[in-house]
């Protein structure tokens, strides 16, 4: 059998408090194919040909519910409660053989074909949602490892709940540090915690409030209260604290932490730190004394970090790691980023950010969530309160 035209018909989703229900409706299916009997009884007989098959206004409806299993694995659930379908009109026409007395019959097999239909669309239809999906969420992964870092949890704390126009899941991502290196992904909503120290922030989640009406179809809320979480986290645990030797540099480059140079860029050149500390070398101990904070709004993007900058000495002839560092000068450094995504200003510099890959993982994109079958249309990426960041869209099906 072969397919010869088939369309779709109107896809739509209604989202009322009772639940979703996925409608599809006015789908129109020809099919061609070809049909052959032979009988070797007393008398042999034995004929072929072929038929056609029209199906018109064949429709479904199914009425979906999404759960959670369990607060323990917080795992997403999905359930049919539902189904309604029907078949409109179903044709055969027979051709070749002894079609003439075929086709005298041919509204009693259009009649068999449309029962068949009608059990064949909602049976389907449940299996697929009932079974295939609800098998699938079951085995959801709801933590991931991150080779080097540690684990993201995104576990659902509550079952989803239902709205006119749309639904609301109630989730919370955790990301558990076991390591001393940050990441470099894009998180973007949720909470971080140390491995074996799930102490919450001192600090809340913005309240997330109702989609506007007239957005889009999808709206995906990304807060900054992941990104402070982390912040918190690693400031706490002393990741962000940082020694910078000569050792720490490109060979070329470790004249710059000499006392005793005759380059322009090097601490020698400051007179003072020249006679004082003559052939030395300078040890940098750089720590944040406030986690950083990230702030957004329309006006765009600020992160405020403030740290200790401690300076100290030793003979450029011994082994800085086991030599006793002598003490120089201790500095504090509050500094504001205002970014625009395309440059960064802080308290006395401006400067391209580019260098720091910025730009080059925006034009990368955001990666929206993958359905079978579903396409974005026009996404936007737009900066509010009281959610700060928000990814909408128009599903096209």
């Amino acid at each position: 059998m072969q397919v010869t035209s088939f369309s779709p018909g109107a896809a739509s989703v209604v989202v009322n408090p009772s639940g979703l229900t996925l409608q599809i409706a006015d789908v129109r299916v020809n099919v061609h194919g070809h049909w052959h009997y032979e009988y070797k009884k007393i008398i042999k007989i034995k004929d072929s040909g072929s038929f056609d098959v029209s199906v018109q206004g064949a429709s479904i409806s199914v009425r979906i519910l999404l759960g959670m299993d369990s607060p323990m694995s917080g795992r997403p659930t999905i359930l049919s409660s539902s189904c309604v379908d029907d078949v409109q009109k179903v044709k055969v026409k027979f051709h070749g053989g002894a079609s003439w007395l075929y086709n005298l019959f041919d509204h009693n097999v259009a009649k068999s074909l449309k029962s068949n239909l009608k059990d064949l669309l909602c049976k389907s239809a449940l299996k697929a949602i009932n079974e295939d999906a609800a098998k699938k969420l079951a085995t959801l992964k709801v933590t991931v490892p991150i080779k080097g870092i540690g684990s993201l949890d995104y576990r659902l704390i509550s079952a989803p709940a239902f709205y006119n126009g749309f639904i609301e899941a109630g989730f919370k991502v955790q990301m558990h540090l076991t390591s001393l290196i940050l990441p470099h992904d894009n998180l973007i909503q949720g909470e971080v915690f140390w491995t074996g120290d799930a102490t919450e922030a001192p600090f809340s989640p913005p309240v997330v409030s109702d989609p506007p009406r007239d957005m889009a179809m999808r709206t995906i809320w990304l807060t900054d209260y992941i990104i402070n979480t982390l912040t918190y986290v690693v400031h706490k645990h002393g990741v962000l604290n940082y020694d910078l030797t000569p050792n720490d540099l490109d060979p070329k480059d470790r004249g710059i932490l000499n006392t005793t140079c005759s380059s322009l860029i090097c601490f020698g050149s400051v007179l003072s730190v020249r006679e004082k500390f003559p052939n030395s070398a300078i040890a940098v101990a750089m720590a944040t004394s406030k986690p950083p904070t990230l702030a957004i709004s329309p006006a765009g993007v600020h992160v405020a970090f403030e740290g200790r900058m401690n300076f100290s000495v030793f003979p450029l002839d011994s082994n800085e790691r086991t030599s006793r560092h002598s003490p120089m000068l201790s500095a504090m450094l509050p500094i504001l980023f205002a970014i625009d995504m395309r440059k960064g200003q802080h308290s006395k510099v401006s400067t391209s950010v580019t260098q720091l890959g910025l730009n080059d993982m925006l034009k990368e994109g955001i990666a929206l969530p993958d359905i079978d079958n579903v396409e974005y249309v026009n996404p936007s990426l737009i900066l509010m309160k009281p959610c700060p960041l928000h990814i909408v869209a128009s599903l096209k099906l």
